[in-house]
């Protein structure tokens, strides 16, 4: 809304499409600050995962969960602090925190339905014909949920943030795909724990700097595409 000849951020939940940006920098530069960023955040980020999984295969399964569950929000919160450190220099009042518990959010939310096929044995004893729509709609709700949990913070600053979810969702399509075609030839049972964690690295690092030139590149579009405001310097 408008009050004094000021823009003002807007009460959650509800769109803004007022809220000034900072004069961005060059769509370029912006586009590797994220890029740099976003990487590293996930990459650090990532290493909770990891590190939890190699402890996890020596206690039970209920306790290796929920240690997977506190790792995968310590990702979301390294993650989404790297990435609130760039947009709140782009967009006026943005507010880290409120990104930040996002996105931990969004990856609880994930880890949540990914531990369920183990926590199940594989959904052993489901009806066969419910399977496949299950790990469908899981393997949807894993890829989009950051994005979605996300976009509900965003939409409070930009116009047509929503279509954050689509592209955060096939920023991790991607991103897990290289991650997968990087770690899987190269795991072996039996490797020492270092090899083992070198690995999983470098799988992270393929997969948290595909994450980010995705989203970067969706980012640098979605501040070009912000309405015109008289007075206000676009150099996005």
């Amino acid at each position: 809304m408008i009050h004094d000849g000021r823009y003002r951020t807007p009460n959650w939940g509800a769109p803004a499409l007022l809220t000034p940006l900072r004069s961005p920098p060059a769509g370029r530069e912006l586009w590797w600050r994220w890029f740099v960023s976003v990487t590293i955040g996930e990459l650090l980020g990532f290493a909770a995962p990891i590190l939890a999984g190699i402890a996890a295969t020596r206690t039970t399964m209920l306790l290796a969960a929920a240690v997977m569950l506190a790792a995968g929000a310590a990702e979301g919160a390294v993650l989404g602090w790297f990435q609130a450190h760039v947009l709140r220099t782009v967009i006026t009042g943005f507010v880290r925190r409120d990104w930040i518990v996002a996105t931990m959010l969004g990856a609880v939310t994930a880890w949540t339905v990914g531990l369920v096929p183990v926590l199940t044995d594989g959904l052993a004893g489901w009806p066969p014909l419910l399977v496949v729509p299950a790990i469908a709609a899981g393997a949807a709700l894993m890829v989009s949920s950051l994005g979605l949990t996300q976009w509900m913070v965003l939409r409070r600053y930009l116009s047509g943030a929503r279509g954050w979810i689509a592209a955060t969702a096939l920023a991790w399509i991607a991103g897990l795909s290289i991650m997968t075609a990087v770690t899987t030839p190269l795991w072996q049972p039996g490797q020492p724990v270092a090899l083992t964690i070198a690995i999983g690295v470098l799988g992270g690092l393929g997969m948290a700097a595909t994450m980010a030139a995705v989203t970067g590149t969706f980012l640098v579009w979605l501040l070009r595409a912000q309405p015109h405001r008289a007075g206000q310097r676009r150099r996005v």
